[in-house]
């Protein structure tokens, strides 16, 4: 499953999209707990087992709801890195967001 991600560069109108899955989020988070000691990082959505099983097993509104509920906390997540003031800068947030180092955030929404 992938997540598709808006950003909006500072001063550019320019809107760049990025598809990203759970794990990409998961070393984004490892990351920052590994380099960044002493920072609170906030934390991820739990990894639902339910949501890769297939849908003759579960019913598709919990499937759905499960999915909604996952997006939201990774939107949540996002929002709560680039509001911190270190973390927004780092060269790891700029690599999950872009394959460019130039990206400055101005603010990001999921489609």
């Amino acid at each position: 499953m992938e997540y598709l991600i808006e950003v909006k560069r500072e001063g550019n109108k320019e809107i760049q999209h990025v598809s990203r899955r759970y794990s990409d989020f998961e070393w984004l988070y490892k990351e920052f707990d590994n380099k960044y000691i002493g920072i609170i990082v906030p934390p991820l959505p739990e990894k639902n087992a339910l949501l890769k099983l297939n849908l003759h097993n579960i019913e598709i509104a919990i499937r759905t709801q499960l999915f909604e509920d996952r997006l939201l906390s990774l939107k949540e997540f996002l929002m709560k890195v680039i509001s911190h003031p270190k973390l927004r800068f780092t060269s790891e947030l700029k690599a999950f967001l872009s394959d460019s180092e130039e990206v400055n955030m101005l603010f990001i929404e999921f489609e």
